[in-house]
């Protein structure tokens, strides 16, 4: 709210034709962009730290107001940076999405910005939101759905349906050879685990149908070179996605 204050626009100018428009009062300061900087892409969590994402993969970062902006790239065509929310100073989250695929993703950073690695990715629509409850606790949107995490995006759940009592184990993670995958209190569900990369390319596919109670498989992955995958697990009409690490 700057009703009452002297009221200034600034115009910052950033990497080839990209600018950013700040309104200011004496109180308040307010981000805006130009078509390539949404206001939703646009993160203050103080006067003075804020962050946003743009096109190509681009990653925003001030620590003076929105004076001066370091950048970095993220990110390349054809995952597109959809949403940021920074928690504090550290800890932050990006939705992003692959239209093409129709594959959404979630990135974090527990460095401030330094660093970011896909904590979640969902191969059953893309993401375009995101609200971080916590460092642990928080939905990305999707187009018609909400997908939920409990701790930090490293696990995500497709929370369209009511919440049903699973117990989903998979271990080793980090692995060199191999990954044990185990299901239990499965009441007469049909079971698809997916294995795929960061990509979101299917490595592995394989259903199962009318399972009750227990599901236990174990995949050779020891032909895979070391980097991040993903576990997909579809139980009826939900999704479960879960990161893993190949580390040799």
């Amino acid at each position: 709210d700057i009703e009452g204050d002297a009221v200034h626009i600034d115009l910052i100018p950033l990497a080839g034709d990209n600018k950013i428009f700040r309104i200011s009062s004496d109180s308040n300061a307010i981000i805006l962009g130009n078509p390539t900087l949404g206001q939703d892409q646009i993160n203050f969590i103080d006067n003075i730290n804020g962050y946003g994402v743009g096109d190509n993969g681009l990653f925003l970062r001030t620590t003076d107001g929105g004076n001066t902006w370091s950048k970095s790239f993220i990110a390349q065509n054809p995952i597109i940076l959809t949403k940021i929310q920074f928690i504090n100073q550290s800890t932050g989250f990006i939705t992003a999405a692959n239209y093409g695929k129709k594959i959404g993703y979630i990135f974090k950073t527990i460095d401030g910005g330094s660093n970011w690695n896909v904590a979640t990715v969902d191969t059953s629509g893309v993401l375009l939101d995101i609200y971080m409850i916590s460092t642990d606790t928080g939905y990305a949107i999707g187009h018609e759905k909400v997908f939920k995490t409990t701790n930090g995006g490293n696990t995500g759940i497709n929370d369209d349906k009511p919440d049903n009592i699973f117990d989903i184990k998979i271990y080793p993670n980090p692995t060199s050879s191999q990954i044990n995958i185990q299901l239990k209190n499965l009441e007469n569900q049909d079971v698809e685990l997916t294995i795929m990369n960061i990509l979101g390319e299917v490595i592995y596919e394989e259903m199962f149908h009318n399972v009750e109670g227990e599901l236990n498989k174990i995949y050779a992955l020891s032909q895979l070179s070391n980097g991040i995958y993903f576990i997909k697990i579809g139980l009826d009409e939900r999704i479960f996605v879960n990161k893993i690490i190949i580390q040799k």
